[in-house]
């Protein structure tokens, strides 16, 4: 399958990111790993005009506590860089273990999906268009 006409944009700060997102309104979506966004283009369920792709955008990538005690997932943390981190097993054990049952889970129940959802970022999984979101309740 072809994908459609789109512009792919890439941002190199969250500023530009967000600058390019309100130009393009509703014809802008996101692209953060492209496991959720390519295969949904492929099918055509979607046409954006813009695709805007934050992988170079090191700032979202991460996991870190602030100074004020705050945890910062950044949005191109990947699932498995989450299940994976001795900072959230040790501070956030019932996060760790969360998202561990779900890469596990999905690794037992869709083999062949197990890798796209480890390799998921958080960008994709969160968003509420995503068919990711089935995975909300795990």
């Amino acid at each position: 399958m072809s994908l459609p006409e789109t512009r792919v944009l890439r941002p190199k700060t969250v500023e530009e990111a967000v600058r390019i997102l309100a130009e393009n309104g509703p014809d802008a979506m996101i692209l953060a790993g492209g496991t959720d966004v390519v295969p949904n283009l492929q099918m055509k369920l979607f046409s954006p005009r813009a695709l805007v792709d934050i992988k170079p955008i090191r700032a979202l990538r991460g996991i870190a506590v602030e100074d004020s005690g705050t945890l910062r997932i950044g949005a191109l943390t990947t699932l498995t860089e989450i299940a994976e981190s001795p900072l959230l097993a040790a501070k956030y054990p019932v996060l760790s273990s969360a998202v561990r049952s779900l890469v596990l889970s999905s690794a037992i129940w869709e083999p062949l999906a197990a890798t796209c959802v480890s390799r998921r970022a958080v960008a994709g999984t969160t968003n509420p268009t995503s068919g990711a979101n089935r995975w909300a309740g795990a």
